[in-house]
């Protein structure tokens, strides 16, 4: 029996503060370039800048959201077709994250070491055990990953 932690499949892309900064971009190009308070009274030059945000956010925007899908629908395919490799046994050296992100959290299963920061999202597993993943130092697991993502991990009862 195993108890599933993350699945790339169906639990996907977690990245929404980058896509949220173009959002904050556009509503201040937005507000600079297209209000009208400030499209009759104010000075041309802050009106261009404000359309030039808006365009550049707007570009940002589309261009985060398309490599995000992109990435997952590549994992999610690599996992359906089996392109991936499978690791079974107990977590060994688990070396919590640091705080602030610094320092990556990291195990070994069955020699195999993997590393990843909460931080940064590569679209496999990236929690770490002091933000509440149930990841622990002994814990029978499953880990089905392509390169250094985890795609899918689970946790298995001894």
């Amino acid at each position: 029996m195993s108890r599933p932690v993350f699945d790339v499949a169906t639990q996907g892309a977690s990245v929404y503060g980058f896509i949220t900064i173009g959002g904050v971009g556009a509503a201040i190009g937005w507000a600079l370039g297209f209000r009208r308070e400030i499209y009759e009274n104010g000075p041309p030059h802050l009106r261009r800048f404000g359309r030039v945000v808006f365009g550049f956010s707007c570009l940002w925007i589309a261009v985060a959201v398309t490599g995000i899908a992109w990435r997952q629908h590549d994992l999610t395919e690599a996992l359906a077709a089996g392109r991936v490799s499978v690791v079974e046994g107990v977590v060994d050296d688990l070396v919590p994250m640091s705080p602030g992100c610094h320092m990556p959290e990291r195990f070994t299963v069955a020699g195999r070491l993997f590393a990843y920061k909460a931080c940064e999202d590569t679209g496999g597993f990236n929690q770490p055990s002091i933000r509440g993943a149930p990841l622990r130092a002994g814990e029978h697991v499953r880990v089905t990953y392509l390169h250094n993502r985890i795609l899918r991990l689970e946790i298995l009862d001894r």
